[in-house]
This record gives C-alpha cells, sequence and structure tokens, in this order.
C-alpha cells in the first residue's frame, strides 16, 4: 500500500472569511467525532518542534501571513496502514521536503484515528520559516507523496529484519 494524500486551499484573502475558516478547520480536526476522540480532551496539535501547540500560537500565524492569494493550506496524509506512527511520519516528510527543496515549511498537525487507518491533518502556511511567498502545487504534493513512501518503504524493511 502506499501513502495517500489531499491539499486543498484553507481560505483565500478575497474572503472576508479566511481566519474563520481556518478556526473551523482546526476545531475539526481537534475535535472529530471518533473512538480517538474524548469530548473533554481535544487532539493535540503538534508541528516540527513542539508536541501540542496552542491554538492562539496557530491563529496569530495565519494572521501575520502577507496578504497573498490563498491564506492556509490543508493536506491530509494517510499511510494507509495502521502499523505506523504518523506523527514521525508527518515530522519526517516534512523534514525531507526542506533538503530537497531548501524551504522550510511552516506546519500544524494532528492525527485522526477515527478510520480504519490513522491519518493526519495538515495545516501549512503560505510562507516559509523565513516569511517568502510560497504556492503549494500539485508536483508539491507529488514530492510529498513520494517522501511519504519513502519513509514507509525504510520503516517497512526496519521492522522486517530480524532482531540481532
Amino acid at each position: 500500500m502506499s501513502a495517500y494524500i489531499e491539499m486543498f486551499a484553507i481560505g483565500r484573502y478575497d474572503s472576508c472569511h479566511y481566519l474563520a475558516r481556518t478556526k473551523g478547520y482546526l476545531h475539526y480536526m481537534k475535535t472529530r467525532e471518533g473512538s480517538d476522540y474524548a469530548e473533554n480532551r481535544p487532539r493535540p496539535i503538534f508541528n516540527a518542534r513542539k508536541d501540542n501547540v496552542a491554538t492562539e500560537f496557530i491563529l496569530s500565524a495565519v494572521k501575520k501571513q502577507p496578504l497573498i492569494k490563498t491564506c492556509a493550506y490543508g493536506v491530509m496524509l494517510n499511510p494507509n496502514s495502521h502499523h505506523f506512527d504518523c506523527q514521525s511520519l508527518v515530522r519526517a516528510v516534512f523534514r525531507q521536503y526542506r533538503n530537497e527543496t531548501g524551504i522550510e515549511l511552516e506546519w500544524f498537525a494532528t492525527i485522526h484515528k477515527n478510520t480504519e487507518h490513522s491519518h493526519a491533518h495538515i495545516i501549512v502556511m503560505p510562507t516559509d520559516a523565513r516569511d517568502r511567498s510560497i504556492m503549494i502545487r500539485g508536483v508539491d504534493k507529488n514530492l510529498l507523496q513520494f517522501l511519504a513512501n519513502q519513509w514507509l518503504q525504510t520503516e517497512r524493511i526496519a521492522a522486517a529484519r530480524p532482531a540481532s
């Protein structure tokens, strides 16, 4: 099985509702119904450096974005297997994306376990770590999917090795 990725614009600055749409997607990420959701304990949001990022920090990152076409991107990453740590996968994919492209994306993610396979929902800011505007296109989706599959293959090989 290979990883599956969906990408979409969460909101556009030509709409006055961009912040509300981002808040709505964050709410969905944290509170979507499922066996992994406890009503008084929303799912944690993580990024490259922290395991628990406050919603206020994410919204301030959205508010500081320049007025460019897209205010944020949504990404859903599904490894199509429940045998892998989705959080490690997300971090590895974005780290390798930075190594391959030289672009360090600012992103925030959470893991959902409400379907057959755990999967990650990710918000990607439309500027990189140096505040340069970026546009995520099909080629970026393909690269992210390739990197996810590469990581999954490496993990499968490591898991298949006999213990020494």
